[in-house]
Formats: C-alpha cells, structure tokens, sequence
C-alpha cells in the first residue's frame, strides 16, 4: 500500500507534484501517450490531470507513468497473464465429446490446475463495443491528509483495508500534518491510533478512556480481534511498551471493566506482568484471580 493506490481508492485521483524546472515544460505528446495507456485499461485522464501531467519532465513523467500504469493495472488485474482452457470456446466444447471433456478435467484437477489441453488458438474476428471510462481526478495533498481526518471521524467500524490505510496515515505521514477529528468515535478506530502511537513512543493518555481501551491497544499489537469477539495469543512485548500500558491501565482501571472480559484479561495481566510496574493493578488482577478460582470450585462442586 502507498500513496497512490490509497488516494486512487478513497478519491479517484492521484496527486502530481510538480518541481520548477517543470514549470517551463510542455510535455503534451507525452502526456496523451500516457492517457492512451490508461484507456486501455478503461481509465482516462482528467482535463486538470491531463495539464499538470504535461508539465512533467521526461524523468518525472516516466516515473509518475510506471507507478500508476502499475497499480492501475494491479487494481484491473491486468498484471496477471489468464490462459483458458478452451481458448476456441464455445466451438471449442462443442465439438469435443463428453469423455474428453470429463478427462480434461480431472486431469487438470489432478495437476493442481497446471495442466492444459494442447489446443491451437484460432484467431478471432475484432469486436468494438462502447467503453465507459473511469476518469482519473488531480488531487492535493491536503485532499489526501483529509482521508486520515476522515476515516478517524467515522462512527462505523473500519474495513480491514482502511485500517491498513489508517496505519499507513500513522506510519508516514509526519506528526505534525496529522489533522485529527475532534472526537474519535469509534473505540477500535481510536486503539488502532493509540496503539500506534504508543509503539512510537508517543503519549496515549489522551485516547486511553477506560481498561476496555487498554485491552483493544494490545490486542491490536498482538495483531488480533480488536472487536474483542474472539480471544488473543497474546505476544511478548518490549519491556517499555509493557510498562506503558501497565501505567496508563492504572489510570483507568476499575472492576467493572475487567469483569467484561475476565479470562482476556487474565492472560494479559501475565503477559505485561503487571506486578513489575503497578501494585494497583497488580492487586485488582490478583483479586479478579481469586474470585475466578472461587467460581471454578463452585461450578465444579
């Protein structure tokens, strides 16, 4: 993922940044090579893109080029060489009997999809039909930033691919251009940043609510289900990272919050060893233990 695949994505454009030797360049010929590259693959330049594309040197046009024709591309599939089966369908199938067509397929079966009849390809007779283009916008850099704002903004859940895009935000872009919202509203979008932060070194205190947001922020460095649907192998962290945690758990800890996901909890208690940083919390995970204990012998009893 990088900057162009996520601003294609959100926006349907792509940023060109200019230099100053570029702004004496007229580079219309190969700007419209560019734009006949992309209608092959079904998209088309903007007019604003299609100006500021022309003012690219030859270098930087040729290197603007390559990244988008690729990714285009990637997004297309295009990239990926596809061979039929039967190149001739669908006289190809017709002609052929049902046996050989059966043992076609097991056999290609059998090789893990490798096989392939040994079929020459006929040619086939050019067919025109009217193509809706997807025009291609010129986007700013402010624009692009606005994607950050916006996905932290959201009451929903994010989408696995805009959590990605959310790291990228956090892992790139410089701390001083990230405009966030005035409030989070989503608990796991708010974790996925603080977890983050955190790993930066930063101070969390202002995101860290309550000991449910704690437990998001490691289940997110365990790269598990920050929905907290389903249960975390906890990993081992960096003794820094578990004594941060650990100090701004004692901040907000309380029992109720605990009791919610008690066996979770359990298992992260040991994994920050907490005892090590916090008699507070060290003394609320040894209690919530003993009342777990106590409610085994019950139910076994």
């Amino acid at each position: 993922m990088n900057k162009m695949t996520i601003t294609l994505s959100k926006l349907d454009g792509v940023v060109v940044n200019t230099t100053p030797l570029d702004s004496t360049v007229d580079n219309l010929a190969a700007a419209l090579t560019l734009n006949a590259e992309l209608m092959q693959l079904g998209y088309i330049m903007s007019e604003t893109l299609l100006t500021a594309t022309k003012q690219l040197s030859n270098n930087n046009l040729t290197l603007f080029a390559q990244e988008l024709i690729t990714t285009l591309r990637q997004r297309k599939g295009a990239h990926i060489n596809y061979t039929p089966m039967y190149p001739n369908f669908p006289r190809q199938v017709i002609d052929i009997s049902d046996m050989e067509l059966y043992l076609n397929a097991i056999t290609h079966y059998w090789s893990l999809g490798q096989w392939l009849p040994d079929t020459d390809k006929l040619p086939r007779h050019y067919a025109f039909e009217a193509t809706k283009f997807q025009e291609i916008a010129l986007t700013t850099d402010n624009q692009v930033k606005g994607i950050f704002t916006a996905l932290l903004a959201s009451n929903d859940s994010l989408s696995d691919t805009d959590k990605k895009i959310l790291e990228w935000f956090m892992l790139n872009l410089p701390k001083d251009q990230r405009i966030f919202p005035e409030v989070i509203p989503f608990a796991e979008n708010k974790c996925v940043v603080a977890a983050i932060m955190l790993a930066q070194s930063q101070d969390i205190s202002p995101l860290v609510k309550s000991a449910t947001d704690i437990l998001r922020i490691a289940t997110y460095l365990s790269e598990g289900d920050i929905s907290l649907a389903t249960n975390t192998t906890f990993i081992s962290l960096p003794r820094q990272l578990r004594k941060n945690l650990s100090l701004q758990l004692e901040r907000v800890i309380n029992e109720e919050d605990i009791g919610r996901h008690r066996n979770k909890w359990v298992r992260l208690f040991h994994n920050l060893h907490v005892g090590d940083y916090s008699k507070k919390v060290y003394s609320i995970a040894k209690n919530g233990q003993k009342q777990s204990n106590i409610r085994e012998l019950l139910w076994a009893n």
